[in-house]
């Protein structure tokens, strides 16, 4: 997926919103971010989320996407870093 993909999928997800609160699907995360399943899976338990046996069905609320959005500005930290230290 590209930046631009990227991009407007994360403003499709800041879009929706669900009786006030923002809620998303873990697919969607999988997407923006582009890692597999089970890493998405790993940092919820890390986090404190137990019952995240089914993913296709699981909404990630506001909390949730704080641990991925904070992960992910680590993943985007790592890769700059490499380039620039070259």
């Amino acid at each position: 997926m590209d930046l631009l993909s990227n991009i407007q999928v994360t403003k499709s997800i800041l879009s929706e919103e669900k009786a006030g609160t923002f809620m998303t699907s873990l697919d969607v995360i999988q997407k923006v971010m582009n890692v597999p399943m089970c890493a998405l899976a790993s940092l919820l338990r890390a986090n404190g989320y137990d019952n995240i046996d089914d993913t296709s069905s699981l909404c990630i609320d506001e909390k949730g996407l704080e641990i991925f959005a904070e992960a992910y500005v680590r993943k985007i930290r790592s890769i700059l870093l490499v380039l620039f230290a070259t």
